[in-house]
């Protein structure tokens, strides 16, 4: 006879609408309740690959009660009998987590970046939409210093030929790539002076290669549209090559930050280029974590 399932056989299924995830229940962190119609579950990292990464979260919205959702997860995951656990499946008032509705843009659980939380744990839909374009962000703590680190690959998206026009999906809205927001109780922290730095793994092609990079309060601006009014954070004064490493400027709280055109010389759509943000802050102590 076999014995009873224990917390070390059991897996946490999430079924995506293009990719799909698997976690094991024994690597289990926390589940929180944030609001009562969101929820954050962690896990030890599995899909990261930054150095120093411990960590990946998945963000729920409830319909309503989510402290209730998450007494039937605990009550689910200690009593089920089954090897998989299908997370779909343990409570009804689940309508969205982000693996099922990014999936498509985001190949790894992009939750963890430490001051961008809300809607700024992945990019807007206006830089989503572009079909080669790919995202990823991972967050570490080294002691009370939060690292975040976000990869993309802009392939897909496009430039004008003007100065500080937004970098997009065509004219689509919503184009920024992260938001700065007011931490919150699980992603508590404030950014250093000098908020980190932009790296080139591989240079721009097809379109604009001198990128900039603004921050607006605005999260609605559109491909094309000109923030060359607005703050730039990054000036790269030239094309991109890689290996070039450019300090970025901390953006004010509840922010959200652009790729803009920084040459103005060449409009077209991108066949390449992949950056590596990296982005520090202090938490308050080692409890913030």
């Amino acid at each position: 006879m076999r014995n009873p399932l224990t917390i070390n056989d059991k897996m946490v299924y999430f079924e995506g609408d293009t990719l799909s995830y698997c976690y094991k229940l024994s690597d289990l962190i926390s589940i929180e309740a944030v609001t009562d119609t969101t929820i954050v579950m962690t896990f030890k990292s599995t899909f990261h690959h930054f150095p120093g990464d411990s960590q990946d979260s998945i963000l729920f919205t409830v319909t309503k009660d989510s402290h209730e959702v998450v007494l039937n997860f605990l009550k689910v995951f200690s009593s089920s009998k089954s090897l998989i656990i299908n997370i779909k499946e343990v409570d009804d008032r689940i309508s969205s987590y982000i693996p099922a509705t990014n999936s498509s843009k985001l190949p790894v659980l992009a939750l963890n970046a430490g001051f961008i939380h809300g809607p700024g744990e992945y990019p807007g839909s206006g830089l989503r939409a572009a079909s080669g374009f790919k995202f990823n962000s991972s967050k570490s703590y080294h002691g009370n210093i939060v690292k975040t680190a976000i990869l993309m690959d802009i392939t897909d998206l496009s430039s004008t030929a003007d100065d500080g026009d937004v970098i997009g999906n065509g004219t689509d809205a919503n184009c920024w790539v992260y938001q700065v927001g007011t931490p919150t109780n699980h992603q508590r922290g404030s950014f250093l002076d000098v908020a980190g730095t932009v790296t080139c793994l591989q240079a721009p092609a097809g379109g604009d290669t001198d990128i900039d990079f603004y921050e607006d309060t605005l999260s609605t601006r559109a491909g094309g549209y000109d923030i060359s009014g607005a703050d730039k954070i990054l000036n790269k004064g030239g094309a991109w090559a890689a290996g070039d490493v450019i300090p970025i400027t901390a953006p004010p709280s509840n922010s959200y930050v652009y790729m803009a055109s920084g040459g103005g010389s060449s409009a077209g759509t991108y066949t390449a280029g992949i950056f590596l943000i990296e982005l520090y802050g202090m938490c308050n102590s080692t409890k913030d974590q």
